[in-house]
């Protein structure tokens, strides 16, 4: 039960070599428990969303670079 809202929060993870995969996973915690941003939509793909990428991050300024 929790590992599944743990997934749910943590959004989408493309299928990726274990190392990348496991720093898609940190970048997508610190979005969802730290920063409180949803997932947002992948780079080349905007009908899709993934758990790394920040939904409204250009109209709340949050990004995983500085604390502004």
């Amino acid at each position: 039960m929790h590992e599944q809202k743990l997934l749910e929060l943590i959004g989408n993870l493309p299928k990726d070599p274990r190392f990348t995969k496991d720093m898609r996973f940190h970048q997508s915690w610190w979005r969802a428990f730290v920063m409180a941003e949803s997932q947002g939509p992948y780079p080349t793909r905007p009908d899709h969303v993934i758990g790394n990428v920040i939904n409204n991050g250009e109209t709340s300024k949050k990004n995983f670079l500085t604390p502004n």
